[in-house]
């Protein structure tokens, strides 16, 4: 009741009196002046202050007063709550504090969860729709990303991360951790209906499977479904995006057991980034899907040069260089087990030192019994000077000597003989060369060499 209300309250309750009494007038200014202090008192000295607690309204969460607190007089009335101009008795006119909300998702997760049953009889491939971007017509259009986690064991989870748009057509991007396949079957894919939205679904099989999503953004346009329900069937529209077919669909990245993959997956060339620092090895390069096919690191430059560098194919232990030839790719150098180079074209050096190792030489029969050779201590594989002696009994058409190289060949070397002795010189028509891929020999020919004599040749070996 106001303050008014009070006066005229009075006035109705004490009216004019009969003569020499309290006047009326009288009582009713005193009654005024009391209410009036009652009044002040009432709004000057409380000081309660309101405790509130948080009340449920269906999905809406707003104030209640349950108490007041550090005031003096009488108590307020509790049960308002708190409004959008102060408190109101009317729930509904409550103010909600939780503002607008996401998806509603597990208690403390914000994951989006399915879980299928172990045989349970169901289709053998179910798709459950997650979330559809709407078609690009004019300022409707959307972007997304999601979260995917697939697989109950750590040792075959498989996390995937997709960012994806539906504007002017649908692009995306995607990364992937975990097994570099899909998961028996289980994977994400998107397909595009005829009016251009996109749905984005997880692929699982009849087999047990533990699925987390999370879409952690988009632009407001993107339907996301609250629970992940099977279609019945396939997904009608186009596929444009399956986690499953990498060749296809191929990842910015892809990391599985250390190994990594860059624009497609590692089983196709594992990078190994200081896998062996304390042997020396800090990056290699292991190709571990077939031996036969090699494993080159290739150089490209658009509409320039492509080269090619690595273990050649056929499962050799050898080392090449490729280049361009339109369409082929040439090999240029080789470098075998033993260290031998070979070049497909000229070798233009402007300093050359040649070097080499040292081979061996042994005596044939067509030398005779006790035969004398010797090998000179400079020579290599690819020149020095030998010197033969028969002692007796040459034979013809025979072996005097084998020089066998310390490097062996993948051809026959081109040898050629130079006298370095008079005997030697009057023995050049009686000898000649025989070559194989591993050494040479020094043959007789129709007639025997001379006996006695020190036959001194200088060897040239092209290998």
């Amino acid at each position: 009741m106001t303050l008014a209300e009070q006066y005229a309250n009075i006035d109705r309750n004490f009216p004019d009196g009969p003569a020499g009494s309290i006047g009326s007038a009288q009582l009713r200014t005193q009654l005024k002046l009391m209410a009036q202090q009652l009044r002040q008192d009432a709004t000057t000295i409380t000081g309660w202050s309101p405790v509130l607690r948080f009340a449920q309204n269906g999905t809406r969460v707003v104030a209640q007063v349950v108490d007041w607190t550090n005031g003096q007089g009488a108590k307020p009335a509790t049960g308002a709550y708190l409004g959008q101009d102060g408190f109101t008795n009317d729930l509904n006119a409550a103010t909600d504090l939780r503002g607008p909300q996401g998806i509603q998702g597990l208690p403390g997760s914000g994951f989006l969860s399915y879980v299928s049953a172990p045989n349970d009889g169901g289709a053998a491939v179910r798709y459950l729709p997650v979330a559809i971007l709407p078609a690009s017509t004019g300022a409707s259009y959307d972007v997304a990303r999601f979260t995917f986690i697939i697989g109950a064991f750590a040792s075959t989870r498989q996390t995937i991360e997709l960012q994806c748009g539906n504007r002017d057509g649908f692009v995306y991007r995607w990364a992937s951790t975990g097994p570099d396949t899909a998961l028996e079957g289980t994977s994400v894919e998107a397909y595009r209906d005829g009016g251009g939205a996109v749905t984005v679904y997880v692929k699982l099989t009849n087999q047990f499977k533990t699925i987390l999503t999370h879409v952690t953004q988009h632009l407001g346009l993107t339907t996301v479904f609250s629970a992940l329900t099977p279609i019945a069937g396939s997904p009608a529209g186009t596929k444009v995006f399956d986690s499953a077919l990498h060749n296809t669909y191929p990842p910015m990245f892809f990391l599985d057991s250390g190994r990594f993959g860059i624009n497609g997956f590692p089983q196709e060339m594992a990078l190994d980034v200081a896998d062996r620092q304390n042997k020396g090895v800090v990056a290699e390069f292991r190709n571990n899907t077939n031996a036969g096919n090699g494993a080159r690191v290739r150089f490209h430059q658009g509409g320039v040069a492509i080269w090619r560098i690595g273990v050649p194919g056929g499962q050799r232990n050898e080392f090449v260089i490729d280049g361009w030839g339109g369409g082929s790719h040439p090999e240029h150098v080789r470098i075998s087990d033993n260290g031998q180079v070979n070049l497909a074209g000229r070798l233009a050096v402007r300093g050359l030192i040649a070097m080499g190792n040292t081979p061996t030489l042994t005596a044939g029969p067509g030398l005779g019994p006790g035969p004398t050779i010797s090998l000179w201590t400079e020579s290599k594989d690819t020149s020095g000077v030998i010197t033969l002696r028969c002692n007796g009994s040459p034979q013809a058409n025979a072996v005097l000597a084998t020089l066998t190289f310390a490097y062996s060949n993948e051809r026959a070397p081109v040898v050629t003989l130079t006298p370095a002795s008079p005997y030697a010189a009057a023995n050049l028509n009686r000898v000649w060369v025989e070559s194989s891929t591993v050494n040479f020999n020094i043959r007789s020919g129709i007639t025997g060499v001379d006996t006695g004599v020190d036959l001194v040749f200088h060897y040239h070996a092209t290998l």
